[in-house]
């Protein structure tokens, strides 16, 4: 009888573990392992909140904060365990064995390179719940056929699908809100594409070298195409059932019919967008066959009319049309021919009126012989950055009254350029605009006289003057700067060493560090009898003799101590009411213990590249400190430097930073990001009481 109980028990116990053993498999991820791969252990970790427990297999996985950080198998087929909210970065890269992947309905997010150079990755299908896809997350994945992102999915991350060479097919999310850099670039075989109304760009060489590409239909909301978007789409603006003819050998490429359709919404084309394709070429080799002053070497693009390209009429063609003086004189277009060199100098060229919208590229090939462009009157809306930059020999042109920004990089290098006149209301002037325009001395607007001395009137409605906007305009002699003027940008004249007066209005608010340097306004000012403070628009120091800083101050720019100071003393600033925005020159290279102790109205602080030391409280309970700048010559942050800085939501520390001290950053309620060097030495709750959970 014990005998038999015995084995009954046995029987028991050996069902029971069957019956565990098949449950546990039920809650198992399937992995299919190839030939070589590692047995699936069941070890659940990695708890996500205490009641959610991820399973997984520690020796396929590694995970962290349900984020999948790691594949360390090699199977062809894998299904990531549910729960993950995360494919961290590189997680499958290289994996070149996996071909196909189950992803779980709880992932909101794809890091960078998650699935980059997986080579026989096949098929993916990418759930419902996926908000963000970080940069090149799927590059190289040359078997990738076919790809949908979902509805949710409002970000996809530079180079995404690059080098994707059997990519036939991709569905873009209609609230993807841009097609970021690269992301289709060398996608090969992809044929057509449907940007959404959400996107409002198309980033740099987003399509470039999609030979195949032919049929795209452009979102509504679509605003810009960056450099080189459609570069090398050989065919695009063709049809598919022409495009057949073409690869079949039936239809010459340069005889078939190519348009390209975009919405009023793109105003913005930047260069080379649409190199490289036929569409391009075609239109070129056209133009070449029209009288030389025809408008019809106005290449346009869209019923807007975008200027995408002017065609110049070679040497030989032009030398057969000028006078005696080697000159052709139209309506519209002067040029010179330049015998000595077998070359054409534009004198004068008058745009269409049907072109409203000048892309960056349009005179490109041509910059160096533009002498003035007269732009229709009431016709051209706007003008892309950089479209006139590098124009040598250009001396003047008129801004007309519909144009209402001069944008970054506008004339930059144009250093033959001498007078630009203003028409309209000039909101801003973009960084770089007049950047080495050594013989600029004229800005006229209706404002004053065409004869009048002041270089540059610009006091009809510019509201901001973007950083390095004038630097190095040595021939400018007087600045009337406008009422309404807000914001003067980082080095904005500096090196224009002709001015000898600048009018600051009232309504400025922000002066960049270094906007004056250079100037003999700035540079010679020797004070005012006891004043030795210059001080200008609404209260921003930008010069101190003495260091000192006078009543009424509500801004310091970098520029305000004098070469002599070398420190900020202990306590220089102690309970201060400091103005909001302050900038330490790298003249200084020790600021002291206490130096801004409790200094509640301090917003900003830029410390340039030569200080060497923030001393202990430095800037303890800064309350209302929500950035600063730390330079890579600082060595160390001192014990309590930034202590109680409520208000600050992020810091980085350069790499030179090797020590951080105790309650650095304690109680920096707002702290949410921290980024320093990993081998520095962390003192004692140097980040205790922030949201800092990682610092990287």
């Amino acid at each position: 009888m014990k005998k038999s109980l015995a084995v009954i028990l046995a029987v028991v116990m050996v069902c029971s573990l069957l019956c565990a053993c098949t449950d546990d498999a039920k809650n198992t991820p399937t992995v299919t392992p190839s030939a070589t791969a590692p047995e699936v252990s069941k070890e659940p970790t990695a708890t996500l909140a205490p009641d959610v427990i991820i399973e997984y297999d520690k020796k396929l996985f590694t995970v962290e904060d349900a984020t999948l950080v790691k594949y360390l198998g090699s199977a062809e087929s894998v299904t990531v365990p549910n729960g993950i909210k995360a494919i961290g970065a590189s997680a499958f890269e290289n994996k070149v064995s996996l071909k196909n992947i189950t992803l779980p309905d709880s992932l909101i997010k794809i890091e960078k390179n998650a699935f980059s150079g997986c080579s026989a990755l096949a098929e993916i299908k990418i759930p419902k719940s996926v908000e963000s896809i970080g940069n090149s997350a799927f590059a190289k994945c040359t078997a990738l056929k076919q790809i949908s992102f979902p509805a949710k999915t409002v970000e996809i991350g530079e180079g995404i699908l690059s080098g994707c060479t059997a990519l036939t097919e991709a569905t873009i999310s209609a609230s993807t809100r841009a097609i970021p850099a690269k992301a289709f670039f060398g996608c090969t075989n992809l044929a057509s594409i449907v940007i959404p109304g959400a996107a409002k760009t198309i980033g740099d060489s987003a399509f470039e070298g999609c030979t195949k590409l032919s049929d795209i239909e452009f979102g509504k909301g679509v605003e810009s195409i960056g450099t080189k978007a459609f570069f090398g789409c050989t065919y695009l603006g063709i049809s598919g059932k022409q495009l057949s003819k073409v690869e079949d050998g039936s239809l010459k490429a340069e005889e078939a019919d190519y348009e390209i359709d975009i919405p009023n919404s793109i105003t913005s084309i930047a260069a080379g967008a649409f190199d490289g394709t036929k569409w391009l070429e075609k239109a070129v080799a056209e133009a070449q066959t029209k009288d030389i002053d025809s408008n019809d070497r106005f290449i346009l693009l869209g019923k807007h009319g975008i200027l995408v390209k002017y065609v110049l009429a070679d040497a030989t063609t032009v030398k057969a049309k000028v006078n005696d003086n080697n000159v052709f004189e139209s309506t519209t277009l002067n040029l010179t021919y330049d015998s000595a060199k077998n070359d054409v100098i534009i004198n004068n060229i008058v745009l269409h009126y049907s072109v409203k919208y000048i892309s960056t590229g349009a005179f490109a090939d041509i910059k160096d012989k533009i002498e003035r462009i007269d732009l229709s009157e009431d016709a051209v809306k706007k003008i892309n950055e950089s479209a006139f930059a590098s124009m040598t020999k250009l001396k003047e042109i008129t801004l007309t009254e519909e144009i209402t920004e001069i944008p970054a990089n506008l004339f930059l290098g144009c250093t033959a350029l001498e007078t630009v006149t203003v028409e309209g209301n000039i909101a801003a002037v973009g960084e770089n605009a007049f950047k080495g325009c050594s013989k600029l001395s004229k800005i006229v607007t209706s404002s004053i006289a065409a004869d009048s001395t002041v270089g540059a009137d610009l006091s009809r409605s510019f509201a901001v003057l973007g950083d390095r906007a004038f630097s190095g305009c040595s021939s400018l002699t007087e600045v009337t700067l406008s009422n309404e003027l807000t914001s003067i940008g980082e080095y904005c004249f500096e090196g224009c060493s002709k001015i000898a007066k600048i009018t600051v209005g009232n309504a400025v608010t922000h002066i960049g560090i270094k906007a004056f340097d250079g100037t003999a306004w700035f540079d010679k000012w020797a004070g005012e009898g006891d004043n030795k403070a210059l001080v200008v628009g609404d209260g921003i120091l930008i010069k101190s003799l003495d260091g000192t800083i006078p009543e009424g101050v509500k801004a310091i720019a970098a520029f305000t101590f004098a070469s002599s100071k070398t420190t900020i003393t202990e306590k220089e600033f102690y309970n201060s009411k400091l103005p909001v925005t302050i900038t330490i020159p790298g003249t200084v290279t020790k600021i002291s213990d206490y130096a801004f102790y409790y200094a509640t109205n301090l917003q900003a602080v830029i410390i340039e590249e030569g200080v060497r030391e923030i001393g202990q409280k430095a800037f303890y309970g800064c309350s209302s400190l929500s950035y600063i700048k730390i330079p890579s010559s600082v060595k160390q942050i001192s014990d309590y430097a930034f202590y109680n800085c409520t208000s600050l939501t992020s810091i980085e520390l350069p790499a030179s930073v090797t020590k951080i001290g105790n309650y650095a950053f304690f109680n920096c309620l707002s702290l949410e990001e921290a980024k320093y060097n990993a081998s520095a030495q962390i003192g004692t709750d140097a980040f205790t009481n922030t949201k800092v959970v990682t610092a990287k």
